[in-house]
């Protein structure tokens, strides 16, 4: 998963999800995300942020580089919040170039996490409670916006290597945020060569240092005030849980991740445009999204498809579905409080008998979205709203299908789709495996 969200004038904003926790969780995507400065937003790259729907911006800077660099233009429109969590500034880029630039890193991380312990409980906060999405920011996305995205991952169960991962992820940035130093400050000379750079033995020395005085992150925030029913707010916000479809634990904000996932899809031509349109028009009216009674109150509801793709092959798993009488993707209705790639991983398992293995490249993002009237009866004519993910299969799997629901199953290239009638196959199937690049 690229977690980068591009711009011309930010160049570290990232989602923080996508990443699978110990217990087998997932970090939902779209719901909160890391960034350099928001001052510098403007043009087609303000349009691009306003797209994303954030309801809260929390700035991690000091008072006085809001006041020279400015904040999020028309602050106004967010929940905004400025929690500046160092208390002892420094200068990067007057750093002497012979001390040991890590060594040198981790003891300001140190200083921060002693100064400014109740900033980062409030940022936390803010991050299990605000309206979402949430972005959190400091100057250059790096430091500042590295220790709370560590603590955050931490706290939700992502392994130390994803976190320390995730806080070199900056490295890509690097040599944009020196040219915009050096650019910002022609008459003077950028001594540290290590400006910039965010390697994973930073963040390492730091939870060592850490957990050496406090024994734990989860201690550390304890000791800074940060509740346990705080932490489970957090926890029920932001993971997808592996279990949902049977504990009925979503995230608590299900229906801003929803909108989420919809508003994160690149439609490819422009029925996906229009079918995305309509879909975040219809969320921004109702939160009542469920099928409540069969067949179709409320009329639209969610639908979760899934593709099992055998990309050697070039081939998906079709179903002969009894009562549409066409060879469909599996999938199903979205349940109740269910997130919708969780309806897809719990149908996979009841309708083809195999667990759900995300797909290489799309994961647990849905790759496409179609709005599409059910083909029945007047009294049972619906819309669906549907969600299309990728799962990961090959051709010759043992697969335990439902007969009750399907006469036939069977692999299909995307050349034999294509060249059959294409009144057998849902309306949708040739442009999902055109995204899928079939």
């Amino acid at each position: 998963m690229d977690r980068h969200v591009t711009f011309e004038r930010l160049h570290n904003f990232r989602d923080l999800g996508g990443y699978r926790t110990e217990d087998g969780d997932e970090v939902v995507t779209g719901t909160v995300f890391r960034a350099d400065s928001l001052g510098k937003l403007s043009g087609a790259d303000w349009e691009k942020f306003l797209g994303l729907g954030v309801a809260t911006v929390i700035d991690l800077r000091y008072p006085w580089e809001i006041e020279n660099k400015g904040r999020v233009p028309e602050a106004e429109r967010f929940q905004y919040h400025n929690l500046s969590i160092e208390h002892r500034p420094y200068d990067q880029a007057a750093i002497d170039p012979d001390v040991d630039p890590w060594r040198f890193l981790a003891d300001r991380f140190a200083e921060v996490i002693e100064d400014g312990a109740d900033e980062i409980r409030q940022v936390i906060e803010l991050l299990a409670s605000a309206p979402g999405p949430v972005v959190f920011h400091c100057t250059s996305g790096k430091d500042r916006t590295g220790l709370i995205a560590a603590f955050t991952l931490t706290l939700l169960g992502v392994p130390r290597s994803e976190v320390l991962a995730d806080f070199a992820l900056t490295e890509l940035a690097t040599e944009r945020l020196a040219a915009d130093w050096r650019a910002a400050n022609p008459e003077r000379e950028l001594r540290w060569p290590s400006y910039g750079r965010a390697p994973a033995i930073v963040m390492d020395l730091v939870f060592t240092d850490l957990e050496a005085r406090y024994g734990s992150v989860e201690e550390y925030l304890t000791s800074a005030g940060l509740s346990v029913e705080t932490v489970e707010q957090l926890r029920e916000r932001l993971l997808v849980r592996s279990d949902t479809g049977d504990s009925g634990r979503p995230p608590a904000n299900l229906h801003t991740a929803i909108t989420a996932l919809v508003r994160g899809l690149s439609p490819h031509d422009e029925v996906g445009l229009q079918h995305q349109a309509w879909t975040l028009e219809w969320l921004n009216s109702t939160h009542d999204v469920f099928r409540r009674a069969k067949p179709a109150v409320p009329s639209p509801h969610l639908v979760s498809y899934f593709l099992l793709v055998d990309r050697s092959a070039g081939s998906v798993l079709l179903c002969d579905h009894r009562l549409a009488g066409l060879w469909l993707p599996t999938g199903g209705h979205v349940e109740a409080q269910e997130h919708p790639y969780a309806t897809a991983r719990r149908e996979c398992v009841e309708e083809l008998g195999t667990p759900a293995v995300p797909d290489e490249q799309w994961g647990v993002e849905p790759f496409l979205l179609t709005v599409t009237e059910t083909r029945d009866t007047p009294e049972r004519r619906h819309t669906d709203v549907s969600l299309w993910f990728a799962l990961s299969g090959h051709v010759g799997q043992a697969l335990s299908a439902d007969e009750r629901e399907f006469a036939d199953v069977r692999w299909w290239t995307a050349s034999e789709v294509r060249k059959a009638d294409p009144a057998r196959f849902d309306r949708h199937l040739v442009r999902a495996l055109d995204v899928l690049g079939l």
